[in-house]
């Protein structure tokens, strides 16, 4: 199997992606100044479901080592127009320990944690077919494409025209990527966010969820009026699994 490694520096940091090109798969992750090596997941049954619409899907940082997340997140995208918002990943936790070391004030912190999500979403655009970047989000969300998921650069667009929405965001790590992502949706209007993680929800509540650690504690404050689901990327078959809203059948 041909292998082409992709490396990249993020404060101060090597990271080294090799991809298995020809299946469009993720096969391992190195964060080498960290010690870190993600091994590769394994096989997966395909799931056949949609149900349309726009939706926000905040794609959880652990799954950057998911070998065949290009093509979960084609077929998470099937039928759907779909804004995914990476979390921070392995980048954002050593921000997170040079925070709690002293080495950084709270405001640097928070932008260079918002810039590791920008990272992951230039490494999956690196690394994935079929996925495309964009800077922003305005405009009218019903002309994004239809099973092309669009991955934000959230720090270009924070800094710039989403400034107004930057400016909701706490320099607090009780509001990470999770919380940012249901601020993103609520400001675009889109009325769906989805969680991408690597486990099965420990709740049917948001607030069940930042009590078992799988989301921010400001998540429930910021998600509040949102339609809600969570989607474990490393199941078996990929399945959408709608929180709150009690209306909602899943």
């Amino acid at each position: 199997m041909f292998h082409d490694w992709v490396s990249r520096e993020v404060f101060g940091l090597k990271l080294s992606v090799s991809v298995a090109a020809q299946y469009n798969r993720v096969v391992d992750i190195r964060l080498t100044n960290c010690g870190m090596f993600l091994e590769r997941a394994g096989e997966h049954v395909k799931g056949d479901w949609s149900d349309g619409g726009p939706v926000v899907l905040k794609l959880g940082g652990s799954l950057l080592d998911l070998w065949d997340l290009g093509e979960r997140l084609l077929e998470f995208s099937r039928g759907r127009r779909v804004l995914v918002i990476p979390g921070g990943g392995a980048a954002a936790d050593v921000v997170r320990r040079l925070d709690l070391y002293g080495c950084l004030t709270a405001e640097q912190s928070h932008w260079m944690a918002i810039e590791s999500m920008s990272f992951n979403a230039e490494l999956l655009l690196r690394t994935l077919r079929g996925v495309q970047v964009a800077d922003g989000v305005e405009g009218d969300v019903s002309r994004w494409v239809v099973g092309t998921p669009v991955v934000l650069r959230i720090g270009s667009w924070l800094r710039g025209s989403g400034r107004a929405v930057a400016e909701r965001i706490p320099a607090t790590w009780d509001a990470t990527s999770d919380s940012i992502a249901a601020i993103v949706a609520g400001a675009i209007g889109v009325e769906s966010l989805i969680l991408g993680k690597s486990c099965e929800p420990g709740g049917v509540e948001s607030a069940d969820l930042a009590g078992a650690g799988q989301v921010d504690a400001c998540f429930p404050e910021f998600s509040r009026g949102l339609r809600l689901g969570w989607c474990n990327f490393r199941s078996a078959a990929l399945h959408i699994r709608w929180l709150q809203s009690a209306n909602v059948a899943e």
